[in-house]
């Protein structure tokens, strides 16, 4: 395959020139070309997530033993399966949730709540606001259920980790059990044989009958509007580079093997590529912006007179609308984008609610406010959710002169 940075390169130059109208030399013809060129690309160097999602499951150390409080204290579950037949929508998690539950209610593992993965880490607000509900819970254990789909049929994988850390799920190299088989009965056959040998006690008694699913968080703090503010064209944006993998503080990297260490120099290199991007696009925002660290904190923004974030959050179109308040029709089947190849010229993609997308938006760092622009501008992949976000911006902000 072409060296990877040509594709990040050409997407970058296709991207500015896509959202830039004020580059007139190319016409509808031209704009459409550079519209399916800067795809296509897209397509190549973005279809497949960053190699580790997220990279911390990576760094586990999988030969380590069942924890011992597994049968007296509280876990969540965090599932993924992979996308149903076309490729496109989302499987159904929920039905492999709720058939694991069954069973690790009989084998006495007390799973207080299920999560997608993906809505987990669907973008920072989202995080947040799951990690800032589990802990006050007294979660001790989180099993990540994954299934996957094999050249000789469906292999499904369980890993077990002891909850320590108080910022996320998991520290680099922590210790998790891990079992891979066929089915899920025979994992849960596994994991009872497990159970039984290390003697463990079970003290869970008021498991849940059912399943109960979180796909659904507080991402709107303050009020929300689906247009713009005007203040936009002076206040100062914030917006949040990619973040590469950093350790914790204090985290001794040495412990890590070569492999390993392979893995987050590559993982790194994923998120360089994309920053190049991001900076390639956002030199077509009109006003004053500038790409920052996010991490340090929304205050840390603000006393750096910045007043707005540009924020993403990457789930099913139906999820991120129901994070975001929209007003939801379950008859919809799908959602129309609104994309803008050249000034007043726009083409219209329906994309069904069922599909994993991206959709930015604006937020007010003091009251917390959010502008979701005046249409649905979510897509398949970031950089095109970008371009269509910052043309919907333009197109609104010139209106209003």
């Amino acid at each position: 395959m072409p060296d990877r940075n040509l594709f990040m390169m050409l997407i970058s130059i296709c991207s500015y020139l896509l959202v830039n109208k004020s580059l007139k030399p190319f016409e509808l013809m031209g704009k459409t070309f550079l519209l399916f060129i800067a795809s296509f690309l897209s397509i190549l160097a973005h279809s497949q997530p960053l190699q580790v999602f997220p990279v911390e499951l990576s760094l586990l150390n999988l030969s380590g033993d069942l924890s011992d409080n597994l049968l007296s204290s509280r876990s969540i579950v965090l599932v993924d399966v992979p996308n149903g037949q076309s490729g496109k929508s989302r499987g159904d998690w929920k039905g492999f949730a709720a058939d694991a539950h069954g069973q690790l209610k009989q084998i006495g593992v007390d799973a207080v709540a299920y999560y997608n993965i993906n809505d987990f880490y669907a973008g920072a607000d989202a995080t947040k606001n799951y990690l800032s509900s589990i802990n006050p819970r007294g979660i001790k254990n989180i099993l990540i259920l994954r299934k996957k789909r094999e050249i000789l049929g469906e292999e499904v994988e369980l890993v077990i980790i002891e909850k320590k850390s108080e910022d996320g799920l998991f520290i680099p190299n922590q210790n998790a059990y891990r079992i891979q088989r066929n089915a899920l009965g025979e994992i849960m056959l596994q994991l009872g044989r497990d159970i039984y040998q290390k003697n463990l006690t079970n003290e869970n008694f008021m498991i849940l009958d059912q399943p109960e699913f979180f796909d659904d968080t507080d991402v709107v703090k303050g009020r929300r509007y689906e247009t713009f503010n005007r203040d936009l064209k002076i206040g100062k944006l914030a917006v949040p580079a990619f973040e590469h993998f950093r350790f914790p503080k204090g985290f001794d990297s040495t412990q890590l093997s070569q492999d390993k260490l392979k893995l987050i120099q590559q993982y790194n290199q994923q998120i360089d590529q994309r920053n190049s991007v991001l900076e390639g696009i956002m030199e077509a925002y009109p006003y004053k912006y500038e790409i920052v660290d996010y991490s340090q904190g929304e205050e840390h923004l603000y006393r750096r007179e910045f007043s707005y974030v540009l924020m993403f959050l990457n789930s099913t179109g139906r999820n991120i609308r129901e994070l975001l308040n929209y007003e939801i029709d379950l008859t919809e089947t799908d959602y129309i984008t609104l994309k803008t190849i050249i000034d007043d010229v726009t083409t219209l993609e329906q994309i069904p609610v069922s599909t994993p997308v991206y959709k930015y938006y604006m937020k007010q760092l003091v009251n917390k406010e959010i502008y979701l622009g005046n249409q649905w501008d979510a897509d398949l992949t970031w950089n095109e959710a970008l371009i269509n976000h910052i043309n919907n911006f333009k197109d609104t902000v010139e209106k209003k002169k």
